[in-house]
Formats: structure tokens, sequence, C-alpha cells
């Protein structure tokens, strides 16, 4: 049974209502709910779950890329770029496909 996350569950609902894109981030001591509260939330809603390791930055950067990965595939693969296109005209197309699907 969930309970007593009420006011961070809200919270969370919230920013994942938001129009902009969000990132939160949650950190806390061990066995206080962290996990469940995440879980609670992110259930039915298309979200990227990520936990970090105790490594280098790249290596956690490495397998963040690879849970993303699968949840931009379909916007990605949907999306013509030109061969010799900079990288944030490529990020710019892909948000405008974004926002216009969210329409």
């Amino acid at each position: 049974m969930f309970v007593g996350r009420k006011n961070e569950l809200d919270s969370l609902n919230r920013a994942y209502q938001k129009d902009t894109f969000q990132f939160p981030v949650m950190y806390g001591r061990r066995r206080v709910g962290k996990t469940t509260l995440i879980n609670t939330f992110y259930k039915g809603k298309k979200t990227v779950y990520f936990v970090a390791v105790q490594s280098t930055a790249k290596e956690n950067l490495t397998i963040m890329s690879v849970q993303i990965l699968p949840f931009l595939h379909q916007t990605l693969r949907r999306t013509h770029f030109p061969r010799s296109g900079k990288l944030s005209t490529m990020y710019l197309k892909v948000q405008k496909r974004n926002e216009s699907s969210l329409s």
C-alpha cells in the first residue's frame, strides 16, 4: 500500500502536466520510499526512468542514452534529417514534431 507521499506525488504530476520539458531528480537516504514513489507515479505514463550507478559520468550517460533511445525511437524514425544538417537543426525538427503531436 502506498501512503504518506501525496505531496510528492502531486508535485511529480504537476511537473508531468506541464507543456515544457521536465527533468525531476530524486535523491535521499536509503529505504525511505523513493523507488516506490517513482513506480507509483509513472504507472500508465510515458516516462523515462534512470537510476545512476556509482561510476563515471561517461558510463552513466551511456546507460541513460540506452534507456532514452527506445522512448525517442518513434519520433526520430518519422523525422527527415538533412545529411549535412547541424545537430541544433535536427533537435529543432524533433522538438517541433513533438509539439505538433501534443496538439
